[in-house]
């Protein structure tokens, strides 16, 4: 594979993603021991505690489902290799992001909900995690921009906002770096983990309009790429945005060999939007529920869940519902937005102990009150949480039951939001 050019975009994990990562072996070798005797039990504990620190230090108190073969708590945290007994679902889209994609994207950053929807829709219980890699060629303004698998998808849909169809102009794409990328550079699960006797699902989705580039010597061939994603467990599906013939020989091999479908879209991405009565309701109380967000953690990490926050302004009230749709249809922790930085869904889910949480972690207007006054404030948010919630839900009912009706009336056709969908439901 090629090295990293200057225009390559690459990700960097901040230092509580490096400690994340080593959470999952610290906890495990400390629940071997606490099975074996009392004292380790203790040193588990002990254990736990220390990786959890070491993890923030924000907060010292956690809690969770508890596992009640082995005692100990188990920590729900997709990003950290902690499933709890859950099934993993993961999507990984590769998508094309050169100028001729540019309604295909537009489509996408509507649908990206509705996608996860279709995973809970499922099995309420799944961790969904959600990647993405964009690639253009060389002498573009970058040939990818990888975002790794994640269970943030409110900051993946920031990111996916961001992105921009440009350059191509030489129709072949460097189709082997994006693909390769997708299948060895993110971090999926181990293709032999299980969630009892629930099967996890790893799916990518390649879609573009040309084939690759085969003279490039750096590349790792597309055959040798899906080499390694039937080995990882990695079903590898390939959606043709147009009528190229040269496209679709390439792109029918890549779904033969990836053991996934191959479906030809049209070059709008065709993408399926069902407004309903429902939609601006939802919204707008989806805007109120972000009100009540209140940040937590360094500054760094507050204004990352702001930002997230803002990037919801301008969705349209369909994409706004099915993302409404999502949260009140997973079962676990009710999140108003992703990523852990949320202090009242922390204190809701008990995975924190607003006595552990330091003043200077706060926004700045609660960290002048006292501690009376800034419990008071705090249940005050959660009560117009609950409130805000349960008139949501009704709502996102109501249109659930809507699209059902729709859906059934209508003509299927094949479109990017569509056939994942389908490929998403065939899995499980």
């Amino acid at each position: 594979m090629r090295s990293p050019s200057p225009t390559t975009t690459q990700t960097t994990k901040p230092m509580n993603e490096e400690r994340r990562q080593i959470l999952p072996s610290l906890r495990r070798v400390a629940a071997a021991f606490a099975r074996t005797t009392r004292i380790g039990a203790a040193i588990c504990a002990v254990s736990t505690l220390a990786a959890t620190s070491a993890l923030t230090p924000l907060a010292t108190g956690t809690a969770s489902a508890a596992s009640s073969q082995s005692g100990v708590a188990c920590q729900l945290d997709g990003d950290a290799g902690q499933y709890c007994g859950k099934r993993v679902v993961e999507v990984m889209f590769v998508l094309d992001t050169t100028g001729s994609m540019s309604r295909l994207i537009a489509g996408a950053k509507q649908k990206i909900w509705a996608i996860a929807n279709e995973v809970v829709e499922n099995d309420p219980d799944a961790i969904v995690r959600i990647g993405l890699v964009g690639f253009r060629d060389l002498g573009d303004a970058y040939v990818t921009r990888f975002h790794d698998l994640t269970t943030d998808i409110d900051g993946l849909y920031a990111k996916l906002l961001s992105f921009r169809a440009r350059g191509g102009g030489d129709t072949p794409e460097s189709v082997n770096q994006a693909l390769f990328e997708g299948i060895t550079r993110a971090n999926w699960t181990s293709a032999d983990r299980q969630a009892g006797s629930k099967k996890n699902i790893r799916l990518l989705f390649l879609a573009g309009d040309a084939p690759p580039h085969m003279d490039y010597q750096q590349d790792v061939k597309y055959p040798e790429a899906l080499k390694l994603a039937r080995k990882r467990g990695i079903t590898v599906n390939a959606l043709q945005a147009g009528r190229r013939h040269d496209t679709r020989l390439v792109w029918r091999e890549i779904a033969s060999l990836g053991g996934g479908v191959y479906a030809q879209i049209p070059l709008s991405g065709n993408v399926q939007i069902i407004e309903t009565p429902y939609d601006q309701q939802i919204r707008r109380l989806q805007l109120e529920l972000d009100k009540t967000v209140i940040p937590y953690g360094n500054a760094v990490r507050r204004a990352r869940t702001l930002k997230k926050l803002e990037s919801r302004q301008a969705a349209a009230a369909p994409s706004s519902a099915d993302r409404a749709a999502y949260y009140a249809s997973k079962r676990g922790k009710r999140e108003v937005v992703t990523g852990g930085a949320d202090l009242v869904a922390e204190l809701e889910s008990g995975a924190l102990s607003l006595d552990d949480v330091r003043p200077d972690a706060l926004p700045a207007p609660l960290q002048s009150l006292t501690p009376a006054e800034r419990k008071q404030r705090i249940s005050a948010q959660r009560a117009r949480r609950a409130e805000l919630d349960g008139k949501l839900q009704a709502l996102v009912k109501q249109r659930r039951t809507f699209l059902r009706d729709a859906k059934k009336t209508r003509k299927p056709s094949a479109g990017f939001d569509t056939v994942i969908q389908k490929s998403i439901r065939k899995a499980f």
